[in-house]
């Protein structure tokens, strides 16, 4: 997983370097930073889940809260994926040229964006409905990290405006 992180990371660079206009510069970068939260957290939640699993007793209330951590772990892993994805094809479709391809290349920027706004959406509608459920602060803290993280990326998102490259 790391591995793949670091790829996409120098991915991200490399295209991010490749100097949009100023817009959509300062976005991408806040994307970048996004993204280190969302790794951070996703590590933070991964620890405390490894902990669940490593202890010999395990109670109905801790498993249900190793469900919860997982499924926010897994949320926030996958929209640090969804960014790496934008940022990707953002910088690939700011080097199309070629008039006839352009609107091609936007059209895939609107669907990525769409398609992250629906997976959005879901996922923190998921995370409150979860959220009075733990029993214990720590299941709780990272269920709303996770949400609250989630609906930054929402509004990053957004503000994301393919036409704008």
């Amino acid at each position: 997983m790391r591995f793949w992180t670091c790829i996409c990371g120098l991915i991200a660079l490399t295209l991010i370097t490749l100097a949009p206009p100023a817009f959509a510069q300062r976005l991408l970068d806040e994307i970048v930073q996004h993204q280190n939260q969302l790794e951070g957290l996703r590590l933070q939640i991964h620890g405390s889940r490894q902990r669940i699993f490593t202890t010999p007793s395990r109670f109905a209330t801790e498993q249900v809260a190793a469900v919860q951590m997982g499924f926010a772990e897994t949320a926030v892993s996958s929209i640090h994926r969804e960014f790496a994805v934008l940022i990707m094809v953002t910088g690939l479709a700011s080097m199309i040229t070629e008039r006839t391809f352009t609107p091609k290349a936007r059209a895939f920027l609107y669907e990525q964006k769409r398609l992250m706004m629906e997976l959005l959406v879901t996922y923190i509608n998921y995370l409150e409905r979860e959220l009075p459920k733990p029993n214990d602060q720590e299941t709780s803290r990272f269920l709303l990290e996770a949400r609250d993280n989630l609906k930054v990326s929402r509004a990053i998102v957004e503000k994301f405006d393919p036409t704008a490259l």
